[in-house]
């Protein structure tokens, strides 16, 4: 074969050079290439002699493709089977007088050259040196953007940039600068339990602490002030106190009842949930209100002796009046209101009923007493009638001589059973008698009788009798008709006669054969009838 330039293509990419771009791992696929002659005239008459093709799957040793190369008239094609694709790299060898490859990379499987993960290898080659240099210039990056400092100590002018988010989270600073940021004053945990000073002289609250300091001593209604507090006596009831750190009890907030300045102790009339202990350090504010009453005696007394002072100023402040939204004020217009309807309309309203109430009695008084008075003359009518019935009841009277004459029970049932035997004896024996006398009477006319006699026994499909002396099957076609007892008047066929049992056999009837008698005609019917 002459020396080959290949050039293929893969629909949507086209190869460069004799490299084509990646295909799918263990999927058949059809390469297309073109073949040029020496003088770079393309060649299109090469016949695959059928070991032109040698494949070379990741470097192993050369294997001839399944598939000959196809002449497509301008250009040629290969079939590689899914088998073939199971390569990382496959080189496609074609060769005669030279040999010219065509080199092929898979992508899509963990075994391809690309990997499903759309990467390279996953075990890239790794040594200690390579970690420590990685590692150096990460380090080198977080140092020089000053990142290191926010897991580590941070250095004064080393620190994060100025003016930085994590800068400005810290700082209030016009440029946030982490070097003003105390986290012993200024940490979330120091807010916590302390408050900043925004929250005590700025705007948060408007309340500015009186005193702060540490306690000598507490208990479950009282706490020491620090020694040299220069309160007067009752200065500080109604203010407030919080305790701000020690072992116990941080945190609670009590109302300040009574304060001795000579042993700086103030005291509560509602006990610590939890009495603080161990270091205890406090803060004093001034009650938002007048003074800070705390139990429900101390808050009914407040109420009682403000309504006694000014009773006009208590008010109660109904919300809504039938649907209608009030203010504080409109509730006295609305209560009057009240009371003038309801001393108009309502008395009207009382009065109307008054007045039905009169007209029905005035009514009771005549309508009704006539009403009462007919139906009273109704019931004596009754009553009269009702005598006169009870007298014709009595023994002698005109119902009960009725009743005598009446036939006894006794003679009712007798004649009542004797009517149901009769009709049974109709519906039943006397029908069967009379339709069993009529087909004798048909078979007469007819002059078809064979034979008649009297079944010494049977069920009911057989009859037994003694007096039928001819040979087997002789009577086979008959028809036997029933003279006498329940199936009487019945007819069936005879399909078989033993002579050794004198017996006859016949289609079921709906009662066994007894000592019926019967007679044997002649039947074209019957003709032929073999066992059911």
């Amino acid at each position: 074969m002459r020396k080959l330039l290949t050039l293929l293509f893969f629909l949507p990419f086209a190869a460069l050079a004799a490299y084509a771009p990646p295909l799918e791992y263990g999927v058949a696929t059809t390469v297309t290439f073109d073949l040029y002659n020496t003088d770079g005239t393309l060649d299109v008459d090469e016949v695959d002699s059928g070991t032109e093709v040698t494949l070379y799957c990741d470097e192993a040793a050369g294997a001839t493709a399944t598939n000959d190369f196809v002449d497509e008239g301008t250009f040629y094609s290969i079939a590689l089977t899914a088998a073939e694709m199971q390569c990382a790299r496959l080189v496609v060898s074609v060769g005669a007088t030279d040999t010219n490859n065509i080199h092929i990379w898979t992508i899509g499987n963990a075994s391809a050259q690309v990997d499903d993960d759309g990467g390279w290898y996953d075990a890239v080659p790794w040594n200690a040196s390579w970690d420590a240099e990685v590692e150096s210039e990460v380090t080198d990056a977080l140092v020089a953007d000053g990142l290191d400092h926010i897991v580590s100590a941070p250095a004064t002018g080393t620190d994060v940039a100025n003016d930085s988010l994590i800068a400005q989270m810290v700082a209030d600073d016009a440029t946030a600068d982490w070097d003003t940021y105390d986290n012993t004053t200024d940490s979330l945990e120091a807010l916590r339990n302390r408050g900043d000073a925004a929250w005590t002289t700025g705007s948060g609250t408007g309340l500015t602490a009186i005193a702060s300091g540490t306690a000598q001593s507490a208990t479950g209604t009282t706490l020491v002030l620090a020694s040299g507090e220069t309160f007067a006596d009752d200065e500080l009831i109604g203010s407030v106190v919080q305790i701000t750190g020690g072992s116990t009890g941080v945190g609670q907030t009590q109302c300040i009842a009574d304060n001795v300045g000579t042993t700086d102790t103030i005291s509560f009339d509602v006990a610590w949930v939890t009495t603080p202990t161990g270091t205890i350090t406090y803060e004093i504010a001034p009650s938002i209100g007048k003074d800070c009453p705390q139990t429900s005696a101390d808050i009914v007394n407040e109420w009682e002796s403000q309504s006694q002072a000014d009773p006009t100023g208590f008010h109660v402040n109904v919300q809504e009046v039938s649907g209608t939204a009030q203010t504080a004020n409109d509730n006295g217009a609305d209560i009057n209101a009240i009371l003038v309807d309801t001393g108009t309309t309502l008395d009207g309203a009382i009065a109307t009923v008054d007045g039905n109430v009169d007209a029905i009695l005035v009514d009771t008084g005549t309508t009704l007493d006539s009403a009462i008075a007919t139906v009273d003359t109704n019931v004596d009518a009754i009553l009269v009638d009702t005598n006169e019935l009870q007298a014709d009841w009595a023994n002698g009277g005109r119902l009960d001589l009725i009743l005598d004459a009446r036939a006894s029970q006794a003679s009712v049932d007798t004649i009542d059973g004797i009517v149901d035997a009769m009709l049974i004896d109709t519906s039943t024996t006397l029908d069967n008698a009379i339709a069993a006398v009529q087909t004798v009477v048909d078979l007469l006319e007819d002059g078809s009788i064979l034979a008649s006699g009297t079944c010494d026994s049977g069920t009911t499909t057989t009859c037994v009798d003694a007096t039928l002396t001819q040979a087997n099957d002789y009577w086979n076609g008959a028809a036997i008709v029933f003279t006498s007892g329940t199936i009487a008047g019945q007819t069936s066929c005879v399909y078989d006669f033993v002579a050794a049992s004198d017996t006859l056999t016949f289609r079921a009837r709906t009662a066994a054969v007894s000592t019926n008698t019967y007679i044997l005609v002649e039947s074209a019917v019957c003709e032929g009838v073999v066992s059911p």
